[in-house]
């Protein structure tokens, strides 16, 4: 202990802060700031950046998140996540009265930490309140560093708060407002004080008109590279000439919008030689437009072209001709394009590397042709609804791009297994293989995928009914195969997916849904070859019973998702066994009579944590019990003295608190045997924790929460949906045991100090932890001294 006290000393600051900067893994970070108060200081210290979803009151929570984070470069605040907070007596000061104090480290932050909230009759997520231009002054009064704001959806910031951001953050770089209702003031205000802007996003800001757009090219013109807009009505030719005139550095620009014709584009492109990617979905924008663009803007990399109706083959021809860089090419719904466009683009642009086509009827097998001889450096090529491509257009493809990785096709009914056959035998490096409703693919071509390219990480044969078990006992030779989807493919049955098993040991994806022929031993196969599996469908499938979930779920523990909607074989104790069976599920579809009132109290375990008022508690372990009660028709209490039944018996006591402490901080489970030790550092784990999971939610156990059902939903499905945080940004996150274990040999075991602090301290955190039936109470007065 002292010869870790005395090597600590000897480190300086700086040294330890680099090192936090250069570790990579999140939840290293958020274990090493658990050594010593120092650590937890300077780990606060390289944090850049802040992701903060929709909570109950967001203008307090930037404010305290300013008061721990002093070095923040990036902040991110979506109100699209269902991250809410409840109301709470605690947090109705206003923010500038709440007192900073230093008596408890901590004790600000957990005012308003909190797991997601759903409404007692079952209507969904309670409403929450959005971030205002009060919120928007503290960002810029805490956060002076600031590099990169995105604002989504952020509907109650007005040019007032965007205003007094832009007096303050006067290095910003990176602006994104999308959905914001800003206006002309706020956005001009940006370009005189924000020089260094470099990227503007305006996605549905339904307010700005051309007079903030020129003001805003005047202000930043010199240093704006990237530009989006986006659904604003009120922007017209006007402002791009503004940008065509004054932005002479833009690079990226994308468009989408009725009111921009020919004179808008062409005044950037020949404004913009330096423009390196434009993607346009403008109506009314003609050939002329892309004439210019070929003309001026030798240096573009990136076209996407949606939903024109006005284009033709002229148009391509000029970019052919004058844009010998492109690399990435997507024609979308350009009715009017013909095999002579793709002629011209494989002609001039050599360095073609993603060609997506997209219901452009008129391309047929000469333009693929021309691009397979042509263009040999194709690494991705996706075409959808082309009925006009045939098998020769793949094969030349096959023969000419032996650097392909990635191959879409969807509804392309005249391609079939001979140009498969090719593709596989000259694209050995083929790493993606995506067929829907291709029904002239059948075992034939997926056979030559299996042996000829081993490198295969992802597989779906989406509704292609000549595709049996052969084809997968050849694709099961691909051993790096992580993805695979045979959704309606009724030929399929257990020898196909037996044979995947025992190849593919990292599956992590299987979707094997309206497979009529698939049974309970393909299930149990997976369970054992397949660890890894983490999302399965198996909806529709009619033949598998509970025996073979049993099966799957024994091995399979990391499974987080599963879908069983309509399997008739499949019981409500096969649904209970998945919920019960993976502490890591988030996600189980099934019909709603399957759901027992036992899986649903399973479902909805969690783990909470509330910081209660100096020198006396809030209801919540009440009303907690009160829902127990309710629930099983039973009192419950439990006392103090169970304490000391956990010190009688350590490992049932570590063990339990190794699964609080691991849950709250990881939103994952942390194994009995790894003993957690507590310190007054704990605390200030799950201070940092806010930094990126969204002050909203201190994790809780990755278990199920029952949800409203989905309005994509089939009728009558109940949909069990997780306690998040901003899940779908952070993920489940396991705790580094490395780091812990350097944590607890740093740190005092748990022992009678515990006993000491709960009956010493007066403020305290409350800990329901959920394991089993077991439901115990714990007040962690020792994370607060």
């Amino acid at each position: 202990m002292r010869g870790h006290d005395r090597i600590n000393t000897c480190l300086p600051d700086e040294l330890i802060f680099e090192v936090f900067r250069r570790l990579d893994s999140k939840p290293s970070r958020d274990a090493c700031a658990l050594v010593c108060k120092r650590w937890l200081a300077l780990e606060r210290l390289s944090r850049t950046t802040l992701r903060i979803g929709a909570t109950g009151s967001p203008d307090l929570v930037v404010d305290l998140l300013a008061r721990l984070f002093r070095n923040v470069r990036t902040v991110h605040i979506d109100e699209r996540l269902n991250i809410s907070l409840p109301t709470h007596p605690v947090i109705t000061q206003p923010i500038r009265s709440i007192p900073n104090s230093g008596r408890r480290r901590g004790t600000d932050i957990a005012a308003v930490s909190s797991v997601r909230l759903h409404s007692a009759n079952g209507s969904g997520v309670l409403d929450s309140n959005s971030l205002s231009d009060a919120g928007m002054t503290a960002i810029g009064d805490g956060f002076p560093k600031l590099e990169k704001l995105s604002l989504i959806w952020c509907s109650n910031v007005s040019s007032i708060g965007l205003i007094s951001l832009a007096d303050k953050c006067k290095m910003l770089k990176s602006l994104d407002l999308q959905g914001c209702y800003v206006g002309d003031q706020g956005l001009a205000a940006v370009g005189q004080c924000c020089k260094q802007l470099e990227d503007l996003n305006l996605r549905f800001c339904e307010g700005l008109t051309d007079v903030c757009v020129v003001e805003l090219a005047l202000g930043v013109g010199n240093s704006l590279k990237s530009l989006g807009i986006t659904a604003c009505a009120k922007i017209t030719d006007t402002a791009m000439e503004a940008v065509g005139l004054h932005c002479k550095s833009l690079e990226n620009l994308s468009l989408d919008a009725e009111c921009i014709h020919n004179k808008g584009v062409v005044s950037v492109a020949q404004g913009c030689p330096a423009l390196k990617s434009l993607k346009l979905q403008c109506i009314n924008v003609t050939d002329e437009a892309l004439t210019a663009v070929g003309t001026s803007c030798s240096s573009l990399e990136v076209l996407a072209l949606y939903s024109f109706q006005k284009f033709t083959d002229k148009g391509l021809r000029a970019i052919g001709k004058g844009c010998k860089k492109l690399k990435n090419l997507i024609v979308s719904d350009c009715y009017f394009l013909s095999d002579n466009a793709l002629e011209s683009i494989a002609t001039g642009c050599k360095e073609l590397t993603h060609l997506e086509v997209n219901g452009c009827h008129n391309i047929g097998t000469l333009g693929l042709e021309s691009i397979g001889k042509s263009c040999p450096r194709l690494t991705e090529l996706a075409l959808l609804y082309c009925q006009r491509i045939g098998n020769f257009a793949l094969s030349e493809v096959g023969r000419g791009c032996q650097f392909l990785q990635s191959l879409h096709l969807v509804d392309c009914s005249s391609i079939g297994d001979e140009a498969i056959c090719n593709i596989a035998k000259g694209c050995r490096n083929l790493k993606k293989l995506h067929i829907r409703r291709c029904y002239e693919i059948g075992n034939k071509g997926v056979v030559a995928v299996g042996e000829y390219c081993r490198s295969l990480t992802g597989l779906s044969l989406r509704f292609c009914d000549r595709v049996g078990d052969q084809a997968l006992i050849a694709v099961a030779q691909c051993s790096s195969l992580q993805y695979l989807n045979v959704s309606g493919c009724h030929q399929i049955g257990d020898a196909g997916l037996i044979a995947i098993a025992r190849g593919c040991p990292q599956l992590s994806y299987l979707d094997v849904s309206v497979l009529q022929n698939l049974g309970d031993m393909a299930m149990a196969e997976l369970g054992e070859g397949c660890p890894n599996l983490k999302d399965i469908v198996l909806s529709h499938c009619r033949q598998l019973t509970d025996v073979g979930i049993n099966h799957l779920v024994k091995s399979c523990t990391m499974l987080t998702s599963c879908h069983m909607v309509y399997c008739p074989g499949i019981t409500s104790a096969g649904v209970a066994t998945v919920v019960s069976s993976c502490p890591n599920i988030k996600k189980v579809l099934v019909e709603k009579c399957k759901v027992s009132p036992r899986t649903k109290r399973r479902a909805a375990s969690n783990s909470t944590i509330w910081k209660t008022k100096s020198g006396g508690t809030t209801s919540l372990r009440r009303t907690y019990m009160k829902r127990i009660q309710r629930h099983r028709g039973i009192p419950f209490h439990v006392k103090a003295s169970y304490f000391f039944f956990f010190f009688v018996f350590p490992y049932c006591f570590y063990g339990g608190m190794a699964h609080a402490i691991g849950d709250i901080i990881t939103g994952d489970v942390v194994e009995p045997e790894v003993f957690v030790s507590a310190s007054p550092s704990v605390r200030g784990l799950l201070n940092s924790q806010t930094a990126s999971i969204g002050i909203s939610s201190i994790s809780s156990r990755a278990k199920p929460v029952a949800a409203p059902v989905a309005s994509s939903s089939p009728s009558g499905i109940a949909a069990t949906g997780t306690v998040t945080s901003d899940a779908h940004k952070t993920g489940s996150r396991p705790l580094d045991k490395d780091a812990l274990r350097t944590f607890i040999t740093s740190s005092m075991p748990f022992g009678w100090y515990f006993l000491l602090w709960y009956f010493s301290s007066r403020d305290f955190f409350t800990i329901i932890i959920t394991i089993d039936n077991l439901v115990v109470h714990l007040c962690l007065g020792l994370v607060l001294v």
